[in-house]
């Protein structure tokens, strides 16, 4: 799949700004809304960067304020969702046929941040005739510093070596949605390549620049992303008997 720009959806397109010969207009566009309490704002900023540092499709995103006192400010994900109507849940299985390489870079990632909850719920697959298939990820609240308050630094010292997928069901979380239907290690390589590019002044900027978190917690955040990101082969290698359709583990 060649990664291209996730469209998003507009709702109404107002009266031209200024005297510009560019057509710029006030639009109005959907988004989907969550309190950036605990460390919601900060998972989600730091995974959304990441994803797209390593060429994964994932919605334009920031932080919004509603503009009324006393209202708290919110993590914001732009619709891409053209229906209307929820989204089904993604066929793992079909995913990972249509798009093999693609979704073993969904695990690697996930890998990468310790996102315990990559369900069907989270991937949009849009597989219809006639077009090449898109896979856009989303809702990454649970990873890296978790949904716990406060105990987002024992998380990151806990999961510092662990493959984080909950394959072997004591991580917690969901069981990845993916990697029972991977069945070539090596395609997780490339996308061991690219984390282990992530510049160290690029990670550092990027979780000093999100909100919510202690100095402790900043600190602790860059080290453990700087750690996976150098390791992740070997995090990989070493908990590749987790992923139960892999016959072949000296490929990665």
């Amino acid at each position: 799949m060649t990664p291209s720009p996730v469209l998003h959806r507009i709702l109404g397109i107002g009266n031209p700004l200024g005297i510009g010969v560019t057509g710029v207009r006030q639009g109005s566009v959907s988004a989907y809304a969550k309190p950036a309490s605990g460390y919601i704002a900060a998972n989600e900023m730091v995974c959304g960067e990441i994803a797209r540092f390593l060429g994964l499709r994932v919605p334009s995103f920031g932080l919004a304020h509603p503009g009324v006192t006393g209202q708290p400010i919110f993590f914001c994900s732009l619709d891409f969702n053209f229906s209307g109507q929820q989204l089904p849940p993604a066929n793992a299985a079909a995913l990972m046929a249509a798009l093999p390489a693609y979704s073993a870079g969904v695990i690697a990632f996930d890998c990468l941040v310790a996102n315990t909850d990559r369900h069907p719920g989270n991937i949009a697959f849009d597989a219809r005739p006639g077009q090449e298939p898109t896979l856009v990820i989303y809702d990454h609240s649970h990873a890296l510093l978790g949904s716990a308050p406060g105990e987002g630094s024992q998380r990151l010292r806990t999961l510092r070596d662990r493959l984080a997928l909950n394959l072997d069901g004591q991580t917690g979380g969901n069981r990845h949605c993916l990697a029972d239907h991977l069945h070539d290690a090596a395609l997780l390589g490339d996308w061991c390549e690219r984390a282990a590019t992530i510049p160290p002044w690029w990670l550092s900027n990027l979780v000093r620049s999100v909100p919510g978190l202690t100095a402790i917690e900043t600190n602790e955040t860059i080290e453990f992303l700087s750690h996976r990101s150098r390791n992740l082969r070997a995090i990989l290698r070493a908990n590749l008997n987790q992923f139960k359709s892999i016959q072949q583990t000296t490929l990665l």
